[in-house]
């Protein structure tokens, strides 16, 4: 099967950081780097890829990898909200795909994140423990500095 997948990263002013991030993506097997763009105002960049289940993980992977040596969070400065260098990894079922397969793709490459980065990973939309998750904008309520010396096992986060 095959899946999109959407991630979302808090640079956009750095050429360099993204030509870079471009480069280690386009180096992933089964996977394949589509497409991304960039906007200053916003610090925000989006990158397209497709792929099978495994490209696309070790796609994310390699993005975050990317991401933690790239990405200084303590002096991002930008308008649009996020809560972490990489904000969003949104996947979707392409060609016939269930919804269901994307939604344990996506569940799947969380783990993996977690795991090995420590990072919390939060679930929204149809991936969510419940309604009030579901919203990306409660996840995001207070941006990253929010998130900064606060236990993240709390109800709330």
């Amino acid at each position: 099967m095959i899946y999109q997948c959407v991630p979302n990263l808090s640079e956009g002013r750095g050429a360099d950081k993204l030509r870079r991030i471009a480069e280690a993506l386009s180096a992933v097997d089964g996977a394949e780097l589509i497409d991304y763009s960039a906007d200053a105002d916003h610090n925000r960049s989006v990158f397209t890829l497709i792929g099978d289940e495994d490209g696309l993980i070790s796609a994310v992977m390699r993005l975050f990898e990317q991401a933690e040596k790239l990405i200084d969070m303590r002096k991002h400065k930008g308008v649009h909200p996020r809560i972490g260098a990489v904000d969003v990894v949104p996947f979707a079922p392409l060609f016939g795909a269930p919804m269901q397969s994307a939604a344990e793709l996506c569940r799947r490459a969380a783990v993996k994140v977690n795991e090995r980065f420590k990072v919390p990973v939060y679930f929204y939309g149809k991936n969510a423990a419940d309604e009030k998750r579901s919203r990306l904008a409660y996840l995001r309520k207070g941006g990253w500095e929010a998130l900064q010396g606060r236990d993240l096992t709390d109800d709330e986060r």
